[in-house]
């Protein structure tokens, strides 16, 4: 009974508390039980906790227990504990039930308690298509991705790298995405500008921005896409050499001509790109002499040299056909395609007999 007549009720009320990182915490959800109103006598309430989306023993404190009023108070409070972990995770959901009440009836015996989780969200850059081709129009993409809830937009910011220029080699970026809510991931896509100007494989590398919105994944912060300037057409090479007739030099030189119709790689001429075959299982690597680029870059000029095969010099032993090889991609043009495997010619050593 009130004070002055009427009825007594009580009631529990909704909590809301933070998860914290890890283990028992200092956050716990606090539920007030209250009364209609002061009473005449004592009044004292049973309750216990029940799962939902948060799991006792997992997410909270199973706990059970007796609220109680001295005769003219109205307030009571029962705390659970929070169980925290470091994981984004949505927020969860628990229930504190009345059963029992003494010197009261019970108004409502049901009440939501709710754990809001306050870890960020953690996120990871990736190159899902790595390899970005400017001839054919491929374009390379990086995606972002988020752990945890998805209910709101999460902007991630990132820095912008590499030997590739923004407007002049690929379409221009902006530094930051928006993962809309509701969705995991969203891709940034690197499309190449074809400007026909032979410059070799280029590079973007996205870097993530540290922001107190989300904390970056240790093993995807830092991601690069490659953007490769030819079409895929490798280049061909082709031999420049007349007979040898005169006998006792240490070394036979000849010409090999690399050509592409983008743009040669002049770096990758070197010793060991030609074999030549002969009589007598001869079959040494010819040794670079001189390399030349031509103005349009379309052509290498290459002056290899072979060893004599008969005591280190070419003489009328030596005699007989000679083949030119072009080893499989040693040379290659500004797009990274090396010239196949192949014989690119003949030479005939006709020295004579003396």
């Amino acid at each position: 009974m009130l004070f002055g007549g009427g009825v007594v009720t009580v009631s529990v009320g909704k909590a809301v508390t933070f998860e914290g990182n890890g283990g028992a915490t200092a956050y716990a959800a606090t539920f007030t039980v209250s009364l209609s109103g002061p009473a005449f006598v004592p009044v004292t309430v049973n309750w216990v906790t029940e799962s939902g989306t948060a799991v006792a023993g997992v997410d909270f404190t199973a706990g059970s227990g007796t609220v109680a009023f001295a005769a003219g108070t109205t307030i009571g409070t029962i705390a659970v504990g929070v169980l925290g972990n470091p994981f984004p995770q949505p927020d969860r959901t628990f229930y504190v039930r009345l059963t029992r009440a003494v010197g009261a009836p019970i108004a409502r015996g049901f009440a939501v308690g709710k754990i809001v989780d306050d870890d960020p969200a953690r996120v990871s850059v990736v190159a899902v298509t790595p390899t970005a081709n400017e001839a054919k129009g491929v374009a390379g993409v990086f995606r972002f991705t988020r752990t945890g809830p998805a209910d709101v937009g999460l902007r991630v910011f990132y820095g912008v790298e590499g030997t590739a220029k923004s407007v002049i080699d690929y379409t221009k970026i902006d530094h930051s995405v928006l993962i809309p809510a509701g969705k995991a991931s969203v891709d940034v896509s690197i499309k190449p500008v074809a400007d026909n100007v032979v410059e070799g494989t280029e590079s973007v590398s996205l870097r993530l921005k540290r922001r107190v919105e989300y904390k970056m994944d240790k093993a995807g912060w830092f991601a690069t896409v490659r953007i490769i300037d030819g079409d895929g057409t490798a280049p061909t090479a082709g031999l420049v050499a007349s007979a040898l007739t005169v006998g006792g030099g240490e070394f036979y030189q000849f010409t090999v001509k690399y050509t592409d119709d983008r743009g040669m790689d002049l770096t990758s001429v070197s010793d060991g790109n030609i074999q030549v075959t002969g009589p007598n299982q001869y079959s040494p690597l010819a040794e670079l002499v001189s390399k030349s680029l031509s103005g349009n870059k379309k052509t290498v000029t290459a002056e290899y040299q072979a060893p004599g095969p008969v005591g280190g010099v070419w003489s009328a032993a030596a005699n007989g056909t000679y083949t030119v090889k072009v080893l499989a991609n040693q040379v290659k043009d500004g797009a990274g395609n090396g010239v196949a495997a192949a014989s690119v010619g003949t030479f005939a050593v006709q020295i004579p007999d003396t």
